[in-house]
């Protein structure tokens, strides 16, 4: 149960082409890619939410290698989609964006150029609905950095979903990599102690939405609430 953009094209601009497999989407200029008779799809911006098992705690990775625009984060799933987008927490997104290859932005109430911080081609994004945080880790090596926390994030009960733009000028795909659910303290760095931590493999938490730690009974596991 990873995480996926079909159930949700509905959401995605017109010409957003996603995958087969729910995992990749990029932008394609000839052509109208996806069509939506609920008539609830981002109109003007080139964005798409993504569905996963809903959880107190959720960690994933995108790939953005060789893309020079791109926005990643959290949304919640009542955001409007129509227009242009003013996107801040108090409008519903907890984002960043890469322009021009160079320039990493915090999408805050006041923009937060983030400087010398090198753009990944990982981007590591952990939700943590009980502590309102949403994260952001360059997950290029073995070793996570961190980039920016957003401490005003969403609360368990407005439904966030991740968000994704591989913006509009050119095709190169992102790709979801990865997928936690967890309610496991150490799976944030910050929640660590460390600026650095193993990656969520190394550490041993579950990937695809799985609910347990390995070796971990499933009557064991806390504080993950079920759901879509």
């Amino acid at each position: 149960q990873g995480m996926t953009l079909r159930r949700q094209m509905y959401t995605a601009h017109c010409k957003l082409k996603i995958s087969d497999d729910g995992k990749e989407v990029q932008w394609i200029e000839e052509g109208v890619q996806n069509e939506s008779k609920e008539g609830n799809r981002f109109e003007r911006e080139p964005f798409v939410l993504g569905t996963m098992v809903r959880s107190w705690r959720s960690y994933w990775e995108v790939c953005v290698e060789e893309k020079e625009d791109w926005v990643l984060g959290v949304a919640l799933d009542s955001v409007g989609r129509k227009g242009q987008l003013a996107m801040s927490p108090s409008k519903g997104f907890w984002v960043i964006r890469l322009s021009n290859g160079r320039s990493l932005k915090a999408l805050g109430e006041k923009v937060e150029v983030l400087t010398d911080i090198k753009p990944p081609s990982k981007v590591g994004i952990y939700l943590d609905c009980k502590e309102k945080q949403v994260s952001f880790y360059s997950a290029d090596g073995e070793n996570l950095s961190h980039i920016y926390t957003f401490t005003d994030g969403p609360l368990y009960e407005k439904a966030p979903r991740p968000i994704f733009s591989p913006w509009n000028n050119d095709e190169k795909p992102l790709r979801v990599l990865s997928l936690t659910h967890t309610s496991c303290e150490t799976a944030c760095p910050k929640k660590a102690g460390r600026e650095t931590e193993p990656s969520p493999a190394a550490q041993g938490i579950m990937l695809k939405g799985e609910g347990t730690h390995p070796g971990q009974d499933a009557s064991q596991s806390q504080g993950t609430p079920s759901g879509t």
